[in-house]
């Protein structure tokens, strides 16, 4: 999975070459596992809030949020 970083930190073959803003693995090292936590951070969050609203819904809105 290639992250946003990298688009940005690591020269890539086209079509990501106009992404590219400086050759710095440093920052690299740092930013991919600082979005790799914000991005599991954000699906922990919306897996909260669905499950929040599957069990406070009301039964037809439990219903429609299930599928069936």
């Amino acid at each position: 999975m290639v992250l946003a970083p990298q688009y940005l930190f690591t020269p890539l073959p086209a079509p990501y070459d106009p992404l590219f803003v400086a050759d710095r693995p440093d920052v690299l090292a740092v930013l991919n596992p600082a979005v790799t936590i914000v991005v599991g951070a954000l699906v922990l969050a919306t897996a909260v809030v669905l499950a929040h609203r599957l069990a406070t819904g009301a039964a037809g809105t439990r219903l429609v949020l299930v599928g069936t």
